[in-house]
């Protein structure tokens, strides 16, 4: 099965050929096609397709197209599933053109005797205009990329045949290809060898200059410098361009043996293959162990066709203590190699010399392992030649000043780890690979050290060994016995010695921080450093490569180099720093307590883990309110809650004690056991008697919202009333204002409007400017559901508009936690169709995130009653029946709810007599808290089941007797 997208986008099963003709569909497999198994969101593909233009019925034509395309797909065994909030077409990266095009490439990059086929097989599949008849921006900018890389293709093609002596069966490819293509230097310098080497001198000649001319006319540049060396060499007829006689000197082969068990970083050597294409320097970055010398290596060795003249190669020992190669003999020791015995005692002199010398020739010069820019510019050869540097350090200088195309390398993927290790030790067990490479982080380096030991039979085998570095101490365990060189330790010694003292310091302090990664606010906090001087040495240590900056703002470290830095600090900080780095990580956290907490829930999970004997641990598993607020790890954060309750009680901290009993109750309330969180809470209430009026007011303020969940309205009120004295009176802005909110839904349902009313007149007044979002959310549908109680649907659809634009302006969570009561507002002010659409946004983002649950069976049932509003009321049934299915424990104010709902869809469909019994139950349940509109409705759906059955009553007699 091939996917074209090289021409005309055409789908090629087994047995037949389908060309998808309509230009959008043909664009919609394309954009998928594109990035096979990678998710496209539908606004994007929307924007790809109808080039941010799309009809007010793009939706269901979308549709339409998935539909057909997924049809015709189906005979080559490939399909387009949904994913997420987009799709994705499932199908192997080689069964689309392009990507099989590319793979050939790789392989080209890295073969010996077949490379040749490879790169011809490739560029058979790049004939053709990409999207043939597709138009629009993503398509035109698609073709100009894949123009490019095409360019490049034929270049590295054509420097195989050129290297294989077929220059005179080439020169009319390489003609026309140049009359296509008349500014693609790499190929023009490619036509005029062939040229030259078939005996026609003047034709290389005369094609340099018209290529000059046009790029003077046309771009206003000159040729470049490699051109200008090839055509300087064509005029001085230079023997080094015509294919080598036996008796040619011999030269220069100097790379080090290439590995024969060298695995993956396929897209890394196509990486290489594409900058030397266009004539630049590479700069290879990574950790330590990451494999840059290896990569430069065999990439060198698989080249070395396109580079006759020679290969140089010098280790410059940038992080070796003391060891460093200066430039000095770095030069001295290239110019040997290139034949120059007088070699200039002057670093600026013996660089000139070594630029003349290797001007004009094809060379591949390897400068490893260098530690700085400076120690590398000297060391540049002449026009014509490839320089391949490789750095621990990212040498952004080298990128900036010398246009070196930077390809940074990180750890092997996993499933290259694995064969490295097969082709290593031959067969082993699926488990016992995943297992090492695991614990080998993925790193070249470790894998081969660990390979090495299980080969050599010093470990007992190699599921023993897997053990032993799970359970003890793995850096030490991954070294090879007598070569000191051999350890992932020695390589990080390098590293860390090359940092300056400030860098040094930072590192460990990272080091004793808890967690797998941090941001950058909590590391300036560990380290006693300003942000400002934080981020100056982050970026140091991610030039080093010992830490990565993954998303911005947030670091973290390569597994073993987080333990290579925990033993830094063990040693740096001694024991009293290490737990002063655990205190000020604790103070961080718990400053932040009331900040959204989920970018840092693992680290928690692991830091409490760690820290689990720490008198203040209970400091931290306070940060999993929201999570338990969300539905998330319930059960790992009922046993977070009982060691923080634990850690309190022993060390005497009655602050402690509450803050873990709130979390408890929090923990209970979500669960649905409304009566056990009520319980509690009145214990902690007298908890807050012996603290401060502040913890008083957060304490009676829930307790007041666990009353009202549980539809006890009566005492919801009070609680609630005392909670929003208390903040008023400790200066708890925020606290008054939700509290009231609260309060606020309470009162309208015991149809107090107008002292709702005044309630709400009362926090409109204070002051919650620079806070959070939710607070004017919270108050602005106070007052809309009092507007509603009135009668004034006007006034409600005002202020609601305004809570959807707010809500539309801030992130998914924010728009979830209150988009139920969202929904039900616009439902009872008449705008059942505004509801549909928040309650679909608020799904889509909810089913998205499978660690937030808590509110999606709530929503659904919200949904359900604004369906039943539409006249949808099959499709209301459903989303009950999905809810039932999602719920642990119903909280108490689900049952009233769904039956309401199931009553009113049940009516809706004419089956009273399924109705009735949900409308009583509902009628009963607001009446007891009591809930005057909700009891009302029950009553009229009880009703209304009772009407019908007495109608099909009168219709079917006989059925009655």
């Amino acid at each position: 099965m091939l996917i074209r997208l090289i021409g005309p986008v055409t789908i090629a099963a087994v047995d037949s050929t389908t060309r998808i003709g309509a230009p959008k569909r043909a664009c919609v497999l394309a954009v998928l096609a594109a990035e096979p198994g990678v998710p496209v969101s539908q606004r994007d593909l929307i924007d790809r397709v109808w080039n941010g233009e799309p009809p007010e019925t793009v939706t269901s034509v979308l549709y339409s197209y998935i539909a057909r395309l997924r049809a015709e797909l189906r005979p080559a065994g490939a399909t387009i599933d949904r994913a997420g909030q987009g799709y994705l077409l499932a199908a192997d990266a080689d069964a689309v053109d392009l990507h099989r095009l590319r793979a050939l490439a790789a392989k080209a990059a890295t073969a010996d005797g077949e490379a040749l086929e490879l790169w011809r097989r490739a560029c058979a599949l790049a004939q053709g205009e990409p999207l043939a008849g597709i138009g629009g921006r993503w398509a035109e900018e698609f073709r100009a990329t894949f123009d490019r890389e095409r360019s490049g293709l034929f270049a590295s093609r054509y420097a195989a045949e050129l290297a294989a002596g077929r220059h005179a069966a080439v020169v009319d490819e390489l003609a026309a290809l140049v009359a296509d293509r008349p500014l693609a230097e790499p190929l023009v310098g490619h036509l005029m060898l062939a040229l030259y080497r078939s005996g026609r001198p003047a034709e290389a000649l005369h094609r340099f200059e018209a290529t000059r001319i046009r790029l003077r006319d046309e771009l206003g540049a000159d040729p470049s410098p490699e051109l200008r060396g090839l055509h300087k060499r064509v005029l001085g007829q230079d023997l080094g361009l015509s294919t080598r006689a036996g008796g040619a000197s011999v030269a220069p082969a100097q790379l080090p043996a290439d590995i024969a068990t060298y695995t993956g970083r396929d897209a890394d050597l196509a990486a290489l293959s594409s900058a030397a294409a266009r004539g630049r320097t590479i700069l290879v970055t990574g950790q330590a162990g990451a494999g840059k010398t290896a990569l430069s290596v065999h990439w060198g060795h698989a080249n070395r066709a396109s580079f006759p003249d020679g290969q140089l190669y010098i280790n410059l020992r940038g992080f070796d203590r003391g060891d460093t190669v200066t430039p000095g003999d770095a030069l001295a020791r290239l110019l040997h190699a290139v034949g120059v015995t007088d070699v200039p005692a002057d670093v600026d002199h013996a660089a000139e010399v070594f630029r003349a010398h290797t001007n004009g020739r094809r060379m591949l010069v390897v400068l490893d392992n260098a530690g700085t820019a400076a120690q590398v510019r000297p060391l540049m050869p002449g026009t014509g030649c490839l320089t391949v540097v490789t750095s621990r350090d990212r040498l952004p200088g080298l990128v900036a000043v010398d246009d070196a195309v930077a390809v940074a390398l990180g750890v092997l993927a996993r499933p290259d780890s694995i064969r490295l290790l097969r082709r290593i030790l031959g067969e082993v067990g699926d488990a016992d690979a995943d297992g090492l490479a695991g614990l080998c982080g993925d790193l070249p380096l470790a894998l081969r050290i660990a390979a090495a030991n299980v080969a050599g039979g010093v470990t007992g085998g190699i599921g023993p060994y897997v053990r032993d570095l799970a359970d003890r101490d793995r850096l030490a365990l991954l070294s090879v016995d007598g070569d000191p060189d051999a350890t992932v330790t020695a390589a990080l010694d390098q590293s860390y010695a090359a940092l300056d003292p400030a860098a040094r310091a930072l590192f460990c302090r990272i080091g004793a921080t808890p967690g797998e990664d941090a941001s950058v606010d909590l590391i300036a906090a560990v380290s006693g450093e300003p942000t400002e001087t934080a981020e100056r040495l982050l970026r140091r240590l991610v030039q080093a490569h010992l830490v990565d900056e993954y998303r911005p703002g947030r670091y973290r470290t390569h597994d073993l180099v987080r333990l290579y830095a925990a033993a830094r600090a063990e040693a740096e900080l001694g024991e009293a720093g290490v737990a002063a780095v655990a205190d000020m990580f604790i103070d961080w956290h718990f400053a932040h307590r009331l900040d959204n907490a989920v970018a840092e829930e693992a680290n928690l999970f692991r830091a409490c883990d760690t820290l689990r004997e720490h008198p203040r641990v209970w400091n931290l598993v306070s940060r999993f309110m929201d999570a338990v607020d969300a539905g998330r790890f319930l059960d790992r954060v009922d046993e977070l809650a009982t060691l923080g309750l634990r850690s309190a009680v022993r060390a005497d901290d009655a602050h402690g004690v509450f803050q873990m009993q709130s979390l408890r109750a929090n923990w209970l309330r979500t669960r649905g056991e409304s009566a056990a969180a009520i319980e509690l809470g009145r214990h902690i209430i007298d908890l807050a008697a012996d603290l401060t009026d502040l913890q008083m007011m957060v304490a009676v303020g829930n307790q007041g919202r666990r009353h009202k969940e549980a539809g006890k309205f009566p005492e919801a009120v009070r609680l609630l009333s005392e909670g929003i004295e208390l903040a008023a009176q400790v200066g708890r802005p925020y606290n008054e204002v939700s509290f009231t909110c609260t309060l606020v839904q309470v009162l309208v349902r015991r149809g107090e409007v107008d002292r709702a009313r005044k309630h709400v007149d009362r926090i409109e007044a204070i002051d919650i400017t620079g806070g959070p979002g939710s607070f004017l959310v919270q108050r602005l549908l106070a007052r809309a559901e009092v507007e509603i109680a009135s009668g004034d649907v006007v006034a409600a659809l005002d202020v609601l508009g305004e809570v959807i634009a707010t809500a539309e302006s801030a992130s998914p969570p924010y728009h979830q936690r209150w988009c139920y009561f969202l929904g039900t507002l616009l439902v009872r002010a008449g705008r059942a169709d505004l509801a549909r659409t928040v309650y679909e946004a608020n799904l889509a983002y909810l089913r998205s995130m499978p660690t937030n649950m808590a509110h999606l069976p709530g929503t659904l049932c919200y949904y359900a009653e604004a369906l039943n509003e539409l006249g949808e009321h099959t499709r209301a049934l459903e989303l009950v029946a999905e809810a039932e299915g999602l719920w642990q424990l119903k909280p108490p104010y689900a049952g009233p709810l769904t039956d309401l709902v199931l009553a009113k869809a049940h009516n809706g469909l004419g089956e009273h007599e399924r109705a009735l019994p949900h409308a009583r139950s509902a009628a009963a349940a607001y009446g007891a808290m009591p809930a005057l509109d909700q009891e009302a409705e029950s009553l009229r759906a009880v009703e209304t089941a009772r009407a019908g059955l007495a109608a099909w009553a009168r219709e079917h007699p006989a059925a009655v007797s």
